[in-house]
C-alpha cells in the first residue's frame, strides 16, 4: 500500500478545472486499482469554501467598479459608450454565473472525495503542533494545522508515502520536517504520477 496526501490546492484543482486538473484526475480515480490510497486532512474539505469566498469578494469589488463606470457610459450616447455599456452588464451576468457555478463545484468535489479518500481526522493534540508550524514556519492557521495532521498519521505509517504539494511556495518551509518522517514530497501532479510509476503504479 502506498499513502497520498492531498490538501485544499488538490481540492480547487479538481473543482475548478485548473490547470493540473486533469492529472488530479487520474490519481482520483487510480485509486480504484486498490495500489494506493488518497489521505485528505479534513481541514481541506472547509478551506477551498474560504478560499472561494476572498475569490468571491475581490470579484464583488470589481463588479461596484464596472456599475460604477456602467453609470458614467450611460451618460453619453455614442454607439462605442453604448457597446460599452452592453459589455460590462454581459460581464456582470457571466460572472453572477460563475460564481454559482464554482460553489457548486467546489461542493460537489469536495463530496466526491470525502467518499474516496481516507479522511483525516484532527485530533485535540494537533491544535498545539499546528500552532508551533504557524508560529515557526510562517505557514496560515489552516495549512499548518492541515500539515500537522499529515505528519500525525505519516507516524503511525511503515509503507510509501508521499504528499502532493501543489502550492510550492505556502508549503516549502515544511518540506524538511515531512522528510524526518520519510514522506516524500511532489509539487506537480505529473511528477507524482512519476514518483508513482517508480514503483510500479501507472494512471
Amino acid at each position: 500500500m502506498i499513502t497520498v496526501y492531498v490538501e485544499c490546492p488538490f481540492v480547487l484543482e479538481l473543482a475548478l478545472k485548473q490547470e493540473q486538473a486533469e492529472n488530479c484526475e487520474r490519481i482520483v480515480n487510480g485509486v480504484r486499482g486498490g495500489v494506493y490510497e488518497l489521505a485528505l486532512p479534513i481541514v481541506a474539505l472547509v478551506e477551498p469554501l474560504y478560499a472561494h469566498r476572498g475569490s468571491s469578494e475581490k470579484r464583488k469589488r470589481v463588479a461596484e467598479q464596472w456599475q460604477e463606470q456602467l453609470a458614467q457610459f450611460k451618460k453619453t450616447d455614442t454607439p462605442l459608450h453604448r457597446d460599452a455599456v452592453t459589455a460590462i452588464q454581459d460581464a456582470l451576468v457571466k460572472t453572477a454565473k460563475i460564481e454559482d457555478y464554482e460553489r457548486r463545484r467546489i461542493a460537489d468535489t469536495a463530496g466526491r472525495l470525502s467518499a474516496q479518500c481516507r479522511l483525516l481526522p484532527v485530533r485535540d493534540s494537533l491544535f498545539a503542533e499546528g500552532f508551533n508550524l504557524e508560529r515557526h514556519l510562517g505557514l496560515t492557521s489552516v495549512d499548518a494545522l492541515a500539515i500537522s495532521t499529515i505528519m500525525d498519521d505519516a507516524r503511525t505509517l511503515s509503507h510509501d508515502r508521499v504528499f502532493l504539494s501543489l502550492d510550492k511556495k505556502s508549503m516549502t518551509p515544511v518540506i524538511s520536517e515531512l522528510k524526518t518522517l520519510r514522506v516524500d514530497v511532489c509539487h506537480k501532479a505529473d511528477n507524482l504520477e512519476g514518483w508513482l510509476k517508480a514503483r510500479g503504479v501507472t494512471l
